[in-house]
């Protein structure tokens, strides 16, 4: 039996709180470990939503042209997470945090930007 689009919906939200929870709930002293946890958060949502996306196309849903969009945007955000892995290694290990900002954010924009095309093509159209 194929996972309806509605499943993958609530496994997304559920594995999304499921971090989001564990990150809250222990104590992030350090900016190492905020700036460590909030990539990891970040991989977990696209991973998450990825699994989603593969379903959706694998039950004939996708367009080629989406399916390359989402190609596209999925190669931007793991570019931009290299980038903000590599400056956290060099960021921890010369004790700066001023280079995580940037990094940071190149991944919040990417991420989102990934999630929101995902989200837009996987939405059912209403019937008429």
């Amino acid at each position: 039996m194929k996972p309806r689009l509605s499943q993958i919906a609530v496994l997304v939200a559920f594995v999304g709180m499921a971090v989001a929870a564990m990150l809250s709930s222990c104590a992030c002293t350090t900016w190492q470990d905020s700036a460590g946890k909030s990539l990891a958060s970040a991989s977990v949502s696209v991973d998450a939503a990825m699994k989603g996306w593969a379903v959706w196309v694998a039950n004939g849903h996708a367009t080629l042209e989406q399916e390359a969009k989402v190609r596209d945007a999925y190669g931007k955000y793991q570019a931009a997470m290299r980038l903000a892995s590599n400056t956290y290694q060099s960021a921890v290990a010369a004790k700066d945090k001023s280079l995580m900002k940037i990094a940071m954010n190149v991944v919040a924009e990417s991420r989102q930007s990934f999630l929101a095309l995902i989200a837009e093509f996987t939405q059912r159209k209403a019937a008429p």
